[in-house]
């Protein structure tokens, strides 16, 4: 019986005399159906050193910063996108994706606080060309997603087509709606993030360093933001305390040191606990001296976000991991909690970090005094009551501040992607998106736990935990959607015969 090849199910050649070793022959076809699809195949990244992925990173960052210091701020308004769109097509049709897919992560990552940045100097502006960047550089994948549906299935195929079905049905009743503008923005967050996915599981069945690349990422990517929170809990940077003076968004507390709820580089404090949350369940599964910097400072970061949705998610996915996980996994664990045993209360020496995570945590225990839990309570309630009303669906772009900026309508806060879902594609559309979403997320769950291996057990940990976020936050859409959607393709990926087994 030839050998079953983990991330498609489907068997393996087997190697004989004479014949190419087994891995040369899986790549080479791996690459013969890529061409078959309209992607180019892979080219070797062995020549890529370590610190490519983020120099390409600070890159972008420093264009701005340089363009900023030489008074050119308008420059880099325009210049920001255009040159992560360079670089990102590039990379892409270039048959380096393995490099396009972390520069396309590192840019939803550090966008919004270059945003902040630039528009310290130039003033403020609502749409802001900016924020255009990441999903400019994410474009390509929709192209090739659409044309890999007509050839050689992958395991997410079916799923990913359905959810583009939904997607395009919301934008037409968003355009019938005149939300024209604003619901094709609103339709790149919910069918980007599938689209990417299914690029990096066809990604990964050509290249498996990419794993190793995406676990740099999210050292870095967590060092790097977790530290930048704890400082702008702290000092809050100008850039930073005028944004919060701008926007309006209420819930991240006020423009002033110790009294903000951290947000970091991301748009949100509900984003920055979400990537944490994915990032911190990849530190805690592959814990190592060098990685507990970032998962400390990355913890610190959590809890000043006061997300207590991400805390409640990753506390479980924690418990997830060390008792399904092998012995190698229980050692990491224990090599982490110690670490953060004595990393965090050293984090908690500010008296007002203390008093905010302590607050925060007290209303947990007294659900029914907290005032959001009840705003919770009466969205629901409200979304029951309006449900016959919506059958067809309103359209997409009901949900953000982006559809007063861009098709001046009244700006409408959803929190929860099921009100969210239901509200925008109706009855019948709500419910085929999230089937065909909760099929993908539910097989992805299944396959990481049958490879046995680390990596399959800690992305079923992120696709569980996304689940687990439906009724809080967005979790599968947007910037959110990006590392959601990453931990569900890394489900499928083939693993490397000596991880460690159960």
């Amino acid at each position: 019986m030839p050998p079953t090849c983990i991330a498609s199910g489907r068997g393996c050649a087997a190697h004989e005399p004479g014949a190419p070793p087994a891995g040369e022959a899986r790549r080479a076809m791996t690459a013969m159906q890529a061409s078959a699809r309209g992607l180019r195949p892979v080219a070797a990244t062995g020549t890529d050193p370590w610190w490519f992925d983020a120099a390409l990173a600070a890159g972008m960052a420093g264009f701005a910063v340089l363009a900023v210091a030489a008074g050119q701020a308008g420059l880099a308004r325009l210049g920001y996108p255009a040159l992560a769109l360079l670089i990102a097509w590039s990379l892409f049709f270039g048959g380096r994706r393995p490099a396009y897919i972390v520069f396309c992560l590192f840019l939803f990552v550090i966008t919004p606080g270059v945003r902040r940045y630039v528009d310290l100097a130039a003033g403020w502006e609502q749409v802001n060309l900016v924020m255009l960047a990441p999903w400019l550089a994410a474009a390509p994948c929709l192209v090739v997603v659409l044309r890999t549906l007509t050839g050689p299935g992958f395991p997410m195929a079916t799923g990913v087509l359905l959810v583009f079905v939904a997607a395009c049905y919301g934008l037409g009743l968003a355009i019938i709606e005149g939300r024209a503008v604003s619901g094709a923005f609103d339709w790149l967050r919910w069918t980007v993030p599938p689209a990417f996915a299914a690029v990096t599981l066809l990604t990964l069945r050509e290249d498996r360093a990419l794993v190793g690349r995406l676990l740099r990422f999210f050292t870095l990517a967590v060092a790097v933001t977790g530290a930048y929170g704890a400082w702008q809990f702290v000092r809050l940077p100008p850039w930073d305390a005028f944004w919060m003076r701008n926007v309006d968004l209420a819930s991240i507390g006020e423009p002033e040191p110790y009294q903000v709820r951290v947000f970091s580089l991301l748009n949100s404090p509900g984003s920055l606990g979400n990537f944490l949350l994915v990032g911190l369940i990849y530190l805690f599964a592959f814990a190592s001296p060098a990685r507990l910097p970032a998962l400390a400072v990355g913890c610190a970061a959590m809890l000043l976000s006061l997300n207590r949705a991400a805390w409640g998610a990753a506390a479980l996915a924690a418990a997830y991991l060390v008792l399904l996980g092998p012995g190698a996994l229980k050692l990491r664990a224990t090599l982490a909690i110690a670490g953060l045993a004595v990393a965090l209360p050293v984090a908690l020496q500010v008296p007002e970090a203390a008093l905010a995570v302590q607050q925060r945590i007290e209303s947990i225990t007294y659900l029914f005094a907290d005032t959001s839990y009840h705003e919770r309570l009466d969205a629901y309630d409200a979304f029951l009551r309006s449900l016959g009303e919506a059958i067809m669906g309103q359209g997409l772009a009901i949900n953000g501040a982006y559809r007063a900026y861009l098709d001046q309508r009244q700006a409408v806060f959803i929190d929860g992607q099921v009100i969210e879902a239901y509200l925008a594609l109706g009855v019948v559309g709500g419910t085929v998106y999230f089937a065909a979403a909760l099929a993908c997320f539910g097989a992805g769950i299944a396959a990481g736990l049958r490879s046995r291996s680390m990596l399959g057990l800690a992305s079923s940990a992120v696709a569980l935990a996304a689940v687990m976020l439906l009724p809080y936050s967005s979790p599968l859409l947007g910037e959110s959607g990006m590392f959601f959607w990453l931990g569900l393709a890394l489900c499928f990926a083939p693993q490397p015969a000596r991880e460690g087994r159960r």
